[in-house]
């Protein structure tokens, strides 16, 4: 089992008080952190690991709506198109907010990840974990919201892969 992106989860956690009296305070991973972790712990072993791609589609679906949508406006406004597409605003917004946590060999192991399941997707047992087979979401659309969190990884690191 690896530890890449473990140092970063740490790092960007979030501080959670759980209790009051007396004080319970957690570390919690951000959801682009979780990501990651998720996406390198499904690579590891895919086989065993389908519920990791389960839940990467679901944060790539739903990172707008986890309090995201009001930065589109302010701050990511060429994701505002005349045909916006809120599922993959929120899976490439993950992908550049994953970026400003991941240190370069963690954001380069991602990256390889994400090539080699977008090379052939009709090949990417990513993909198709990510859908179920196609019974949770349309296999192309798993395709489009995986490329669109590459793309926020390269977005603003000047790479092209």
């Amino acid at each position: 089992m690896t530890t890449l992106g473990l140092r970063e989860a740490h790092e960007t956690a979030r501080v959670i008080r759980l209790w009051i009296d007396p004080e319970l305070d957690v570390r919690v991973a951000t959801v682009p952190m979780l990501t990651v972790l998720k996406l390198i712990a499904w690579n590891d072993d895919p086989n065993v690991r389908r519920k990791d791609a389960l839940d990467i589609a679901f944060m790539l679906k739903r990172y707008l709506d986890a309090g995201n949508e009001k930065r589109i406006f302010d701050d990511h406004l060429d994701l505002v198109t005349d045909d916006f597409d809120h599922e993959v605003a929120s899976a490439r917004l993950l992908g550049r907010d994953a970026l400003t946590m991941m240190e370069a060999e963690t954001c380069e192991a991602v990256l390889d990840i994400l090539k080699r399941e977008l090379l052939a997707p009709e090949r990417s047992r990513l993909i198709v974990h990510m859908t179920d087979g196609g019974r949770r979401l349309a296999f192309e659309r798993g395709v489009q919201m995986l490329e669109a969190f590459r793309q926020g990884l390269v977005d603003r690191a000047g790479v092209r892969r």
